[in-house]
């Protein structure tokens, strides 16, 4: 209660006056952060999922391709899933000439969806070798992300480590091991 109707308090009047600077502070400290960063080219991914930077081991793998590996993207065009998963790839082909992506829709390319076994979006597919040319050496490694966000969203965590193992599939000859045994 106010002792008189008409009185203002001036406790209350500073409260709200240095509430009101603090939050004008906050704002002009925050836009000369961003001004700073933006003039600095400082760039910081602190997205959850932290898809879109290959590591340094996947680059390296990608740099030491001997022959040429398509990474075919199964989403439709406007996809959450897609956003999150189309920069990380593009950046793998930058590393190097051989590899590439291409975005495809299952429903638009029935031919390559059955040709590779697949049966829906949400779905990375690496192709070594030309079909073109001899279609016994094609070689073929997938992985499914999921199509929506809530699906994907374990398997975007993993997205790094998930094409690492595909792509040492594809790229690296199988070692195997005979033992034979006789008599003595």
């Amino acid at each position: 209660r106010m002792p008189v109707d008409a009185a203002v308090e001036p406790r209350r009047v500073r409260a709200a006056s240095l509430a009101g600077l603090g939050i004008g502070f906050s704002f002009i400290f925050v836009v000369s952060l961003n001004y700073v960063a933006t003039k600095k080219e400082v760039r910081k991914d602190l997205s959850y999922f932290q898809t879109t930077a290959p590591s340094e081991g996947s680059r390296s793998l990608v740099k030491r391709l001997g022959e040429p590996v398509t990474a075919y993207l199964f989403f439709p065009s406007v996809n959450e899933v897609l956003d999150q998963v189309q920069p990380y790839f593009h950046t793998l082909s930058g590393a190097s000439d051989k590899f590439s992506v291409e975005v495809r829709d299952h429903a638009l390319e029935p031919e390559l969806t059955q040709k590779h076994r697949i049966r829906g979006n949400g779905f990375v597919v690496l192709v070594r070798g030309d079909s073109k040319d001899d279609k016994s050496r094609v070689q073929v490694e997938k992985f499914e992300l999921g199509k929506t966000l809530e699906t994907a969203r374990t398997k975007l965590k993993s997205l790094d480590g998930d094409f690492q193992k595909a792509f040492s599939k594809l790229t690296q000859q199988r070692r195997e091991i005979y033992i034979t045994t006789g008599h003595n």
